[in-house]
């Protein structure tokens, strides 16, 4: 006879991955993805200085080498974009570091990607910006520096998009409006989870919960002026 404690476990497990991937699969985040052309791929024009900084990074750390070479040069070509383009204000440039970190979480949890390596493609990256100035996008990752990783990415996604979201929903006929619905919907029921178990009660001078409250708390207060009405 099955030990019914250990279905029990069994079971809970198999909860716990099917959110784990509701959260980590959810299908508004291609749109986000899409809008900053995270996952496309390099152009001639850039592969000259990629292929150089890239060609380093082969190391065997459970992807191949072929692997390991293209999400450095993915994530390369990103950063290169990133300091790049033009911005309007030092606001929009850090949305975009953000959004690079955000988007990060999920290619670390899919290609397991070290977080050493990561470090390093930031740092040498320098060589390949062609209008470096006094703006710097540091890697920030889901870490040990913040509670609950998995649910806090989808709150800082939305605080970090929150004129595209507000876009979309203008747009009642827009294609992407029912998984923006829905993605709201997901990261209102986040937030309460989080604010009722991290950010309600206790100590607030812990480094990972100021952290991980004050993106917490962005979002609420974005999501009220913004969206609830």
């Amino acid at each position: 006879m099955v030990d019914s404690k250990l279905m029990k476990n069994v079971f809970l497990l198999l909860i716990c991955k099917i959110i784990t991937y509701d959260i980590l699969y959810d299908p508004f985040l291609e749109a986000i993805w899409n809008n900053y052309k995270f996952d496309e791929y390099i152009t001639s024009g850039d592969a000259t200085v990629i292929l150089k900084l890239c060609n380093r990074f082969n190391r065997t750390t459970g992807n191949s080498a072929e692997e390991e070479f293209q999400n450095c040069a993915t994530l390369s070509r990103n950063l290169k974009v990133l300091y790049n383009s033009r911005y309007t204000s030092n606001d929009d440039f850090n949305k975009h570091c953000n959004n690079i970190n955000n988007w990060l979480y999920y290619k670390i949890k899919e290609h397991k990607m070290s977080d050493d390596t990561i470090t390093e493609i930031f740092s040498e990256s320098k060589q390949i910006i062609e209008n470096e100035g006094y703006l710097f996008c540091r890697y920030s990752p889901f870490n040990n520096d913040f509670l609950e990783p998995e649910k806090l990415v989808m709150l800082s996604i939305f605080n970090d998009n929150i004129d595209y979201i507000k876009e979309i929903l203008s747009q009642e006929t827009h294609y992407k409006i029912s998984s923006c619905r829905n993605f709201i919907k997901q990261c209102v029921h986040l937030y309460k989870s989080m604010h009722n178990i991290d950010c309600s009660k206790g100590d607030f001078t812990e480094p990972n919960k100021i952290f991980t409250c004050y993106i917490v708390n962005e979002f609420k207060n974005l999501y009220c002026s913004s969206i609830y009405n």
